[in-house]
């Protein structure tokens, strides 16, 4: 059997054409670089580097979206909060009080698994101007479930002010 070599350089050639003897012989046959042949790719150190660059990325862009995730919800929620305060405002007009009965004003709520249960906020009403509509961020049903803030409850009073109030143990919404 012919060295390796020797079957690797005569591949695909004629008897005659090229005879190599030595790796220095290929090298000057091929043309090669002064390095010799290279094995191109990347090493260890390369690929960790990647890694860990894309771990920080994740760890920056995660939190962010789950903070605008959030705030897209609170603005369904304010929607709904608005139309309860202008309902409360025309049942506070006709009948020279509020209501806490939330099926007496005429808005239409959000139904989604319930009466006046939205998909991320439960609502409800009170007769007490300094808190007319109240949206609970549900934090335990399927599709709301909501990690990093709890269940916590906004506020819209008679002047349209919206307070949010966090659930103990849980972070402060947005």
């Amino acid at each position: 059997s012919k060295p390796a070599l020797e079957r690797v350089s005569n591949a695909g050639l004629e008897q005659g054409d090229f005879q190599v003897k030595s790796y220095s012989d290929l090298k000057t046959k091929l043309r090669l670089p002064k390095g010799g042949l290279s094995l191109s790719g990347f090493t260890i150190v390369e690929l960790i580097v990647v890694v860990v660059i894309i771990g920080i990325l994740a760890a920056i862009a995660i939190p962010q979206y789950n903070l605008t995730m959030e705030r897209a919800r609170q603005a369904e929620a304010k929607g709904v909060l608005g139309a309860m305060r202008g309902a409360q405002q025309r049942y506070q007009q006709e009948y020279e009080s509020y209501t806490s009965d939330i099926t007496a004003l005429d808005v239409d709520l959000p139904s989604y698994g319930g009466s006046n249960q939205g998909r991320y906020f439960s609502y409800g009403v009170s007769s007490i101007a300094a808190a007319l509509a109240n949206a609970t961020r549900k934090s335990g049903a399927a599709g709301a479930q909501n990690p990093f803030y709890g269940p916590y409850t906004m506020i819209i009073a008679e002047n349209g002010n919206i307070t949010i109030t966090a659930a103990s143990g849980f972070d402060s919404p947005p």
